[in-house]
């Protein structure tokens, strides 16, 4: 699909399932692969892909459609991406929106980003994974790649639990964990680091932080920050 505004799968209530080999190419503006709210489950799994184009969203979810209460369906997401989303090129991109707008309780909006890979780097600004007032959950390796003043993770209000995520911060400015409001992480993992001025953790979170990823590979001539706890 390459008209503006474009949405590959839309579910409020449903299930949806890009498999075996599924391909969802949205290059479009402004485009969605997935749009699921109210009481949706989808998954993204190993072997299908997402890609979309500039301020496009790999999957989009939340509880609410545009925050207004539905007469079906109970306002819960539970989305897990096993396969590839991608940004081919642009700005804006964001790999994976999750909002809870509904319940307000955590765990009823749900994301399991095991095995997965998001690469937005193409994308400048991009976001990797964007969540409010939800349960982040990641078991086993996972990939997410910015570009220049992305941002891997942005995770406001909401519980995460992650082992083995890498996280390549290519570009300049670039930034790999972003957390707000009163947010608790638990992440294990590697920072690689290809740009000047990236950051690696801005933490503006009133929440508990086990924070335990290393460094892993500096390409030569980049300079980096650990960064702060405000």
């Amino acid at each position: 699909l390459s008209g503006s505004k474009s949405i590959g799968i839309y579910a409020s209530n449903g299930v949806i399932s890009n498999e075996n080999l599924g391909i969802l190419n949205l290059t479009g503006n402004n485009s969605v692969g997935i749009y699921a709210v109210n009481g949706s489950i989808v998954k993204n799994d190993s072997t299908s892909s997402i890609t979309v184009g500039t301020n496009g969203v790999g999957i989009y979810a939340e509880g609410y459609k545009d925050g207004a209460a539905q007469a079906f369906g109970n306002g819960t997401l539970d989305i897990t991406n096993n396969g590839t989303i991608t940004a081919a090129n642009g700005s804006g991109a964001i790999g994976i929106y999750v909002n809870n707008n509904s319940t307000g309780v955590r765990t009823d909006a749900k994301l399991d980003i095991s095995n997965g890979t998001i690469n937005v780097q193409n994308s400048e600004n991009g976001v990797g994974i964007y969540m409010e007032n939800g349960t982040l959950t990641g078991t086993a390796p996972t990939e997410i790649s910015v570009g220049k003043n992305g941002v891997g993770l942005y995770l406001k209000n909401s519980d995460v639990n992650l082992s083995n995520i890498i996280l390549n911060l290519n570009g300049d400015n670039a930034l790999g964990v972003y957390l707000d409001g009163a947010t608790d992480f638990n992440g294990s993992g590697t920072f690689n680091i290809d740009g000047k001025n990236v950051i690696m953790y801005n933490m503006i979170t009133v929440g508990t932080v086990n924070a335990n990823l290393s460094i892993g590979t500096i390409t030569p001539g980049s300079s980096y920050f650990i960064g702060s706890r405000y």
